[in-house]
């Protein structure tokens, strides 16, 4: 292998935007493996507790992923069972996978805007290659409005604005606006407390599993 993937989430639940992302990202950057990573809680979102348990949604990845090409589940931070770090995903594959093998991380522009805040941000960057894709009320920004103290931005040259950014570890930041990722889940978890159907959201397989194990159903008042 010689490009390898990471896209991680909390997938609560994973829906067809996550399924699209990943086939554009590896047709796009030729890439010979995409990891789709769930969360057992997300830094970026501890303040909030995921609505359906790690099992179920490690189960519903695997049914939307099930036969696609070059995709496969990572359950390297569910199993750490605590808050998933990005920086120590990416040191366990850096360490696992062959020197000549580059590393992309795909995250949306949602998060990216915190992304000098991240856990060991600089090493992220020297480690690993990262693609931005387009969250919807998230345009993107210049790398110089991102980064304002704990990186410096004369680290990275400018191939294109808004665009492609060069670091001078020769890892490249790239944005991707054409690739979108324009479904919520949590949209979806409120359509299913109203009723509404989410069978153009979701994968027919994950849509049966959501309604077998009664996820996301409004609770009872007594």
């Amino acid at each position: 292998m010689n490009k390898v993937a990471l896209l991680g989430g909390m997938f609560d639940p994973i829906h067809w935007a996550h399924v699209r992302v990943a086939k554009l990202v590896i047709e796009k950057y030729k890439l010979d493996q995409l990891y789709f990573v769930p969360a057992w809680v997300s830094p970026h979102k501890t303040h909030l507790t995921a609505s359906a348990s790690a099992s179920h949604r490690l189960a519903m990845v695997q049914l939307a992923l099930h036969g696609l090409d070059h995709v496969s589940v990572c359950e390297f931070e569910i199993n750490q069972r605590g808050v998933s770090y990005t920086i120590d995903t990416l040191r366990h594959y850096r360490k696992s996978l062959e020197a000549a093998v580059s590393l992309y991380l795909v995250v949306g522009s949602d998060v990216f805007l915190n992304f000098e805040n991240w856990k060991d941000v600089q090493e992220i960057i020297c480690l690993s290659n990262i693609i931005v894709v387009y969250r919807p009320e998230f345009p993107f920004v210049p790398l110089e409005e991102i980064f304002k103290t704990k990186i410096e931005v004369k680290e990275f040259e400018t191939l294109e604005p808004l665009k492609e950014y060069r670091h001078t570890s020769g890892k490249h930041i790239y944005y991707e606006p054409r690739i979108s990722l324009d479904i919520s889940s949590s949209a979806i978890r409120r359509s299913i407390q109203v009723q509404q159907e989410i069978y153009s959201y979701v994968p027919q397989k994950v849509a049966a599993y959501i309604y077998d194990h009664k996820l996301y159903q409004k609770k009872e008042t007594e």
